[in-house]
């Protein structure tokens, strides 16, 4: 798994691609905290965090976009499969590679929480609940993308899918609010499953919510081992 991995990772910055995405992380973050100096003057960064969640939606699709469907576009799936590594250490090692990267660009959230801290008291439960919101958020997209990407040998294609699914999630709770009476047993369903109310959860009740944390980590879980068959 630790070659899949580090193959996967080292190619996101043999080309602009990973460059651009980490780019954007830390340009938006720094403009969201300046925002928040300027406008807010508190020390909750939970606007921060929510800013965060509208990037990661808009930037995941392009980290995940290439993870398969370029093996099967230069027809290269076969000799991946056929290597002395198992399918789950090859789907692992390219979803935590997409992961990392991910990582590496909202925990630039740690540094602005830093630099509140040192002039104010910290609000470690905020933090810590908006911080394990996006993470979990982030692993949760990551495994969607990867699955779309399975599914076709278009880059184009696996990032529209993943990024239709994503505001699918994200509409949710707008869709179950909207249904006719006939369908009006669906609703439950709708916002039990919806991203945007679970996050919004998980981060407003200051890491509270144990059944949040425990949605996110099982969507981030499903879809991988769905993709692992593609």
């Amino acid at each position: 798994m630790t070659a899949v991995y580090g193959k996967e990772l080292s190619a996101y910055f043999k080309n602009l691609q990973g460059y651009i995405c980490l780019t954007v992380y830390y340009l938006l973050g720094g403009q969201f905290f300046l925002m928040q100096l300027r406008y807010v003057g508190t020390n909750d960064i939970s606007g921060i965090f929510g800013n965060m969640y509208m990037v990661a939606a808009l930037t995941l699709p392009l980290l995940t976009m290439r993870l398969f469907a370029e093996e099967r576009r230069q027809h290269t799936d076969q000799a991946l499969f056929t290597a002395p590594v198992s399918l789950w250490e090859i789907v692992w090692g390219k979803y935590l590679a997409a992961f990392t990267l991910y990582l590496s660009g909202v925990s630039v959230c740690v540094v602005y929480f830093a630099l509140i801290s040192a002039y104010s008291v910290p609000l470690w439960n905020l933090f810590i609940g908006n911080f394990l919101g996006i993470v979990l958020l982030g692993a949760a997209f990551v495994s969607i993308g990867l699955f779309v990407s399975a599914l076709t040998d278009s880059q184009v294609l696996a990032a529209v899918g993943t990024l239709g699914c994503m505001v699918f999630l994200m509409m949710l709770d707008g869709i179950g609010g909207v249904l006719p009476f006939a369908l009006a047993f669906l609703e439950k369903p709708l916002l039990a499953l919806s991203f945007s109310g679970r996050y919004a959860d998980l981060y407003g009740r200051n890491c509270e919510s144990a059944a949040c944390a425990v949605f996110r980590e099982r969507g981030a879980g499903v879809p991988v081992f769905d993709g692992s068959g593609a």
